[in-house]
C-alpha cells in the first residue's frame, strides 16, 4: 500500500490543535462524536490494513483512513473527525479528512 499525494488543507485559518489525551478521554461521549480535530504527530505502524495507529506523545489512536494513506514515521498534521464506538462497542478512532507534512520536505524548518 503507498502513501497518497499530500492533501491540501481547505480554505481559512487552521484550527487549534487537539491532543490524542484529550480524544481518548471523550472515549463513548457522543457529544464529541463527529467533532473536527486537528492532530500533529506521527503515524506509527498499520491496523488490519486499513487502519493505522497515530501518536503525538500523549497517547494513540486509530487513524480510519479510507484511501487517503498517510506515510508511517514522519511528522504529520491531519485533520478529520472523531468517530465514537456505537453503543461502547469498539475503539475511538478519527476519521482522516486531510493529511499533509507537518515540516514538508525541502521547505522552511
Amino acid at each position: 500500500m503507498s502513501a497518497t499525494a499530500c492533501l491540501a488543507y481547505p480554505p481559512g485559518p487552521p484550527p487549534p490543535v487537539t491532543p490524542v489525551s484529550w480524544i481518548l478521554s471523550t472515549q463513548h461521549n457522543d457529544n464529541v462524536d463527529e467533532r473536527r480535530v486537528v492532530l500533529i504527530g506521527r503515524v506509527t505502524h498499520p491496523d488490519n490494513g486499513s487502519d493505522w495507529w497515530f501518536t503525538d506523545g500523549t497517547g494513540s489512536v486509530r487513524l480510519e483512513t479510507g484511501d487517503r494513506v498517510p506515510p508511517v514515521g514522519p511528522t504529520l498534521r491531519i485533520v478529520g473527525r472523531i468517530d465514537q464506538a456505537t453503543w461502547g462497542i469498539g475503539v475511538i478512532e478519527v476519521k482522516v479528512r486531510h493529511w499533509a507534512y507537518a515540516n514538508p520536505p525541502g521547505g522552511p524548518q
